[in-house]
């Protein structure tokens, strides 16, 4: 793999036939809907953050994909600062508040988001009363239902909004104050 930046806004890779096996996609395969697409480039991009000063992608990514006689070339180009991801502007966002009755329901759900979806999610925290695991997770696109869909699958949806941060806050056992999916993933 090869890694030039082109740009202050744009990184060009470039994969051989052995990036490609090892990443487990062809330009024929790749689909933005099918989750090996997915897992190859968020590892592309990690290895970008890991291994060149272009660290901080903080809005929307546009992804070009293009054919080579022996692999692949993709552009990665940061959007535009209308599109940047403000972290410390929370406030377009509520937690969606889930239950789980076992730890075992808990773990299985979030390494299933944590595989799936983790990117959608900015924050996630966790809480106990008693024998109940109570998951908060803050998406980044309050629009999008997929965590609610894949999460319920698990354990209950509370709802959502800020009263399940506060009354959690209050009346139960903070486990996990922050990332709670990526740690209790790593459990699994």
């Amino acid at each position: 793999m090869f890694i030039e930046k082109i740009s202050n806004s744009t990184v060009k890779i470039s994969l051989d036939k052995q990036d490609l096996e090892r990443l487990d996609i062809s330009y024929e395969t790749i689909d933005s809907s099918n989750i090996k697409t997915k897992d190859a480039l968020l590892n592309i991009l990690e290895q970008i953050r890991s291994e060149s000063d272009m660290h901080s992608f903080g809005s929307k990514i546009f992804v070009e994909i293009f054919p080579l006689s022996c692999g692949l070339t993709i552009y990665f180009t940061e959007m535009s600062e209308e599109y940047r991801i403000k972290p410390t502007d929370t406030s377009f966002m509520s937690p969606y508040a889930f239950s789980f009755p076992t730890l075992k329901a808990l773990i299985n759900g979030c390494s299933c988001l944590f595989s799936q979806y983790s990117h959608r999610i900015f924050q996630s925290c966790l809480f106990r009363i008693e024998n109940t695991y109570h998951l908060l997770i803050y998406p980044l696109d309050p629009k999008d239902d997929t965590s609610i869909k894949l999460l319920s699958e698990f354990g209950f949806f509370n709802g959502k909004g800020e009263r399940f941060h506060s009354y959690l806050s209050e009346h139960a056992v903070s486990m996990l104050s922050k990332n709670a999916i990526d740690k209790i993933a790593a459990l699994a």
